[in-house]
């Protein structure tokens, strides 16, 4: 199973689809951005121009659902 998490002061939001997960920290300042899978991002890649995230590409441990 993929999935992707943004974590946002309030707490870590999680997504199943990449591009939704990009968009949501796109208008979310300072939240992180995290895969716990590969992306593939095909022949257009990833053009982000604006936003002020971080984007976590190496983090193994899953988190937890509740």
């Amino acid at each position: 199973e993929r999935f992707y998490t943004v974590k946002t002061e309030e707490r870590t939001h999680f997504f199943e689809n990449f591009q939704e997960a990009v968009l949501f920290a796109v208008e979310n300042n300072e939240s992180t951005l995290t895969l716990y899978s590969d992306v593939d991002l095909g022949e257009k890649g990833l053009d982000i121009e604006i936003g002020d995230f971080t984007l976590d590409l190496n983090n193994p441990e899953e988190p937890k659902r509740f």
